[in-house]
């Protein structure tokens, strides 16, 4: 799987008729370089046997209001190439293969649309397209309705587990940083339930052997994130790491503040053919406050993540 070393030259921004889905122009604005080139995309589905309608119609209607998303995405950033192009099929599939076909950098959409937000958790368009796309997808929710105009990214925030799966997300906050030119911010939450800490807090007969075991997954976590940290340096960005103690999900979120930009991995799955319920990126989607960039993990074979050790340390940050 390559990994794109410029985010925002060309965006693809899938669409599928509701202005619901349009919450994902601002973010184009704001993400796409100068004079990058982004596509606006609407994959019909075709009427199954016995339905009514029009295919030929359905598709001139679909171009239409194409054109039109395209004259309010000009109307943000008058200076970026936009086109359009209509395909008949199954959007997830249709969406991750158009992206590939046309060298994207970035798929940028809603995580709902015609079929609701719940129905990301059973294996949405957007969970799909996650799913399958080579390329890092960043997703927009109910919450970003607000914003007028571009949106201004001030931090990404990015949650590393010391897992060569969760590191994945690195070189895609590199190439974001090269766009954005903002700090990052890296978090690891140590989930005292998954690392099997007693209820009890370590009172125990056996308090000194958890706190031992405690302290060795603290500097596990600070080692791994001083270490990610580095890589980040030679770009001229300040990356700061801190780690907390709790449940995932709510450590992150505790971290995250307005404006922040939010990069992580995702599961690559076949079977079963959505995210399992409760993974730490679904529960993101539906409850942060701010978008999320999704990347698909890879075998450790298929991607190899540079890290620099030649770096000025990073900074902790309190």
């Amino acid at each position: 799987m390559d990994t794109p070393r410029e985010i925002g030259r060309r965006i693809l921004v899938p669409l599928d008729g509701s202005a619901l889905a349009e919450l994902a122009l601002p973010q184009a604005a704001a993400l796409a370089s100068p004079e990058a080139r982004v596509t606006l995309l609407r994959v019909v589905v075709p009427p199954s046997a016995g339905e009514d309608g029009d295919p030929e119609l359905s598709l001139v209607s679909a171009r239409q209001q194409l054109e039109d998303a395209a004259g309010r995405l000009y109307a943000l950033a008058p200076e970026l190439n936009v086109d359009v192009a209509v395909l008949i099929g199954r959007p997830g599939a249709e969406i991750a293969r158009f992206a590939e076909q046309r060298a994207c950098d970035l798929i940028l959409m809603a995580s709902f649309g015609e079929g609701g937000i719940h129905q990301w958790t059973f294996g949405s368009v957007a969970g799909q397209v996650v799913r399958s796309a080579r390329v890092p997808v960043l997703i927009v929710r109910p919450q970003d309705a607000a914003e007028v105009g571009p949106r201004r990214f001030g931090r990404l925030l990015v949650p590393l587990d010391g897992s060569t799966r969760a590191e994945q997300s690195l070189p895609i906050a590199r190439a974001l940083v090269r766009r954005l030119r903002v700090p990052v911010h890296l978090v690891s939450v140590i989930d005292p339930d998954r690392a099997g800490f007693p209820d009890s807090g370590g009172t125990g007969p056996y308090s000194a052997v958890w706190q031992e075991i405690r302290d060795a997954l603290h500097a596990e976590a600070q080692e791994a994130l001083t270490h990610a940290a580095r890589s980040l340096t030679p770009l001229g960005v300040t990356a700061t790491w801190e780690v907390r103690e709790g449940p995932t999900v709510a450590g992150i979120r505790a971290v995250t503040r307005p404006g922040d930009l939010i990069v992580l991995t995702s599961h690559a799955r076949s079977n079963p053919p959505q995210w399992p319920q409760g993974s730490v990126g679904e529960q993101l989607v539906r409850t942060a406050d701010v978008p999320i960039v999704l990347y698909r993990f890879a075998q450790p074979s298929d991607i190899v993540v540079p890290l620099s050790a030649e770096s000025e340390p990073a900074r902790q940050e309190s």
